[in-house]
């Protein structure tokens, strides 16, 4: 449980680091975020480059959510994390989930 809160907490300070940055500005991580109902469709998406350039559609809710940051300089994926929502917030799961409806 401390683990998976440890990974929660350094995901959020990636993802908020990543969020503020403009299309100005490079980054030295890419973000990919996807969301997806309960029965694994994608609903909506939000990544952020290399180059700071920032893309989302949709409203950036479901009932999962997959993020995933590479790190620019060699294209290594340093996070991979799924959550699933449970009414009030989200929460880490272990893996990719099954569809549940």
């Amino acid at each position: 449980m401390r683990n998976a809160m440890r990974l929660m907490v350094v995901a959020l300070v990636v993802f908020l680091v990543g969020a503020h940055s403009s299309n100005l500005h490079a980054t030295i991580y890419y973000y990919d975020d996807q969301y997806f109902d309960c029965a694994l469709n994608e609903t909506s998406f939000c990544w952020t480059n290399c180059t700071g350039y920032e893309s989302c559609s949709g409203d950036r809710h479901g009932e999962f959510w997959y993020h995933e940051v590479t790190r620019c300089s060699d294209d290594v994926t340093v996070l991979q994390q799924w959550y699933q929502w449970n009414g009030s917030q989200w929460v880490t799961i272990s893996g990719p989930p099954s569809p549940n409806c």
